[in-house]
């Protein structure tokens, strides 16, 4: 099972080489292999969805992964919209 694994993750850094490889400027994938974007950046991109409203926090997940790594996750509910 944990040879598997570990062929497995091998895998998944070989694809994400190859494909920063060829792309080194994607968003997502230099989220992947470094850091995100600053705030400016995101917000000079003119395909970045901008939205002024007032929020509530419905949920926040913080992850620690062995290897250092942290996510941070939070889900918003949109108190203006009118749409779901």
């Amino acid at each position: 099972e944990r040879p598997d694994a570990a062929i497995r993750e091998l895998g998944k850094l070989v694809l994400l080489a190859k494909a920063w490889r060829s792309a080194p400027d994607d968003p997502e994938l230099k989220r992947l292999v470094s850091t995100s974007e600053t705030r400016e950046q995101v917000l000079a991109n003119p395909d970045a969805r901008q939205v002024e409203s007032f929020w509530e926090v419905l949920g926040e997940k913080i992850e620690s992964r062995r290897d250092g790594l942290v996510s941070h996750s939070t889900w918003l509910l949109d108190l203006k919209s009118t749409t779901p």
